[in-house]
């Protein structure tokens, strides 16, 4: 069988048996002198010609010839399958031939070839194996590092919009519209900038960052991040003040507006929290609304105190209880008989949170003295009765 490009063209190698498989990879490519191969270019008013060279044969260790179509060709991809310009029709454009070598070496499909032909006929391939899962890796990693890139420059765009308190979106976001927001124009202004965000957006058929429904989700994970500081921030802390107002979207539709103070490093900052829209205006509706959206920050935070054990006083503050204030708010109860209403004044804590400190650590006292001191089972009674 000739080794020879035209036959390797008509041939299909995957049919044939290892035996004439090795004979052809033992043979080599072509590598014919292709001295008809020429190109015609215009440099302003000159013309030139440009002539195969065979020195590029040593250079790239894959690329052949073939004397009857006078083209070049890549010998691994017509063995196993590949671009067409490569292994069916063949490349004859030497003016821009360095270009497109490279484009066809760093191409995934010829990788995989040249792999395939590397590990024909060999038995031990660990070797040629972890070569191709390294160059996979890269190849991945270098993918992740351009998308983490273009997603850091998107996140920018939408950081500037909420740091001077722009609008994101406009009324029309097609491609035609000559208004399509704030943060598609500065979105266009990095691109005109940057040409690797440029390449990105001309270029990509998945992922482009500047959808509504993109807009949404990278605001939502924005969100969450500062939500995981902020409890961080406040497992740190011992006093919390909650404060919540009304506000109203440019639709008139009214929302809840909860923003948290508290201390860092021995210094007051606030941090928002978020919006919420109440099912009422009444007390009890508004009371659940803060409530749901304060019981995920207490879940999170290290003192797992329920909040009817710490509720706002006077001055709006809400601080967690420690178990020394519970037991000594109890004690004074018991000791004197008085009213939750008069107890709140020396204890520093509000009558409705006294209702629900006083009980639990009265039946927990019970719990763990009742074998001892406490045998008389009508106590519990009593104590439930207070």
């Amino acid at each position: 069988m000739s080794n020879s490009v035209h036959n390797l063209i008509n041939i299909k190698f995957s049919s044939l048996s290892l035996e004439q498989k090795l004979t052809i990879k033992n043979d080599g490519r072509p590598l014919p002198e292709l001295k008809d191969l020429k190109t015609q270019y215009k440099k302003g008013k000159n013309e030139y010609f440009r002539n195969f060279n065979t020195t590029l044969y040593l250079k790239n260790k894959w690329l052949c010839g073939c004397e009857i179509k006078q083209a070049l060709f890549c010998f691994p991809c017509l063995l196993f399958g590949g671009e067409t310009a490569w292994t069916k029709i063949g490349v004859t454009d030497l003016q821009h031939l360095n270009s497109r070598i490279v484009k066809h070496e760093n191409s995934f499909k010829h990788i995989h070839n040249a792999t395939n032909l590397n590990l024909l006929g060999k038995v031990d391939i660990r070797h040629q194996i972890d070569i191709g899962y390294k160059i996979g890796i890269q190849r991945h990693n270098e993918l992740v590092d351009k998308n983490r890139y273009v997603l850091d420059k998107i996140l920018n765009c939408i950081k500037c919009c909420g740091k001077h308190e722009l609008p994101l979106r406009g009324h029309d976001e097609k491609t035609s519209s000559k208004n399509q927001g704030v943060f598609r124009g500065i979105l266009d202004l990095c691109i005109d900038l940057d040409s690797s965000l440029r390449d990105h957006f001309e270029k990509s058929t998945v992922f482009r960052g500047s959808s509504k429904t993109i807009q949404n989700y990278l605001l939502d994970s924005i969100l969450s991040v500062c939500r995981n500081k902020i409890v961080n921030e406040i497992q740190q802390s011992e006093f919390i003040s909650i404060i919540v107002d009304e506000t109203t979207d440019i639709s008139n539709i009214f929302q809840l507006v909860l923003i948290l103070r508290y201390e860092v490093q021995d210094r007051p900052v606030e941090r928002f929290w978020g919006f919420e829209n109440p099912n009422g205006h009444n007390a009890e509706a508004l009371s659940q609304t803060i409530f749901g959206l304060i019981d995920p920050l207490l879940e999170k935070s290290h003192n797992r105190w329920p909040y009817t054990s710490g509720c706002f006083n006077e001055f709006g503050l809400w601080r967690i209880k420690s178990l020394e204030e519970r037991f000594i708010a109890t004690l004074r109860f018991l000791a004197t008989g008085r009213s939750y209403e008069d107890l709140k004044f020396s204890t520093g804590i509000a009558a409705q949170t006294l209702g629900s400190i006083i009980p639990e650590t009265c039946k927990a006292i019970y719990e763990i003295l009742q074998d001892t001191y406490m045998k008389v089972k009508i106590m519990l009674y009593l104590l439930y009765k207070i």
